[in-house]
């Protein structure tokens, strides 16, 4: 998700992102989704490993270009609006704690169960879904309402 680093670089005037972070976020991202729209927002599976949720689609299309995120989705309204949400909620947060909200999740610990060392546990949609309605929703949409653009053309360039 470039659009989502870009963000993150935005936000933390540093180069580059931890990779581990992104795919946390696309989890709370998916999460959020579910809440909001209840449907998802984001297409593609998440297995559990040891360093956190793993969106398993996003590393293929990484590799396949020999780069973090190289590609440029088009992405809907609905989308953007929760990656935005999030990271207005979550993009100051390190790893460690993102994961301290992960872990709370009933998908994230089932998966956690069924994982060993050479198998990842798929984290299953509809735990999610069950978790997703813990999410303040009100809380989700002023974010998605009141997040500041200071290029608007940029988020222009994803949308569908």
């Amino acid at each position: 998700m470039q659009y989502l680093e870009q963000r993150l670089i935005e936000q933390s005037n540093e180069n580059c992102v931890d990779e581990q972070k992104i795919h946390d976020l696309l989890y709370l991202s998916l999460k959020e989704g579910y809440a909001i729209f209840e449907e998802p927002i984001l297409e593609g599976s998440f297995v559990s490993q040891k360093t956190g949720p793993y969106c398993v689609e996003l590393n293929a299309m990484s590799i396949q270009r020999k780069k973090l995120f190289p590609i440029t989705l088009r992405m809907s309204r609905q989308t953007i609006l929760v990656l935005n949400s999030i990271l207005e909620q979550y993009g100051h947060c390190s790893h460690e704690q993102l994961m301290r909200v992960i872990c709370r999740d009933e998908a994230w610990q089932s998966a956690r169960k069924n994982s060993n060392e050479t198998f990842f546990g798929v984290i299953d949609s509809e735990l999610l879904r069950t978790d997703s309605r813990k999410v303040s929703v009100i809380r989700s949409l002023w974010k998605m309402d009141h997040n500041f653009y200071a290029d608007p053309s940029s988020m222009a360039i994803h949308l569908n």
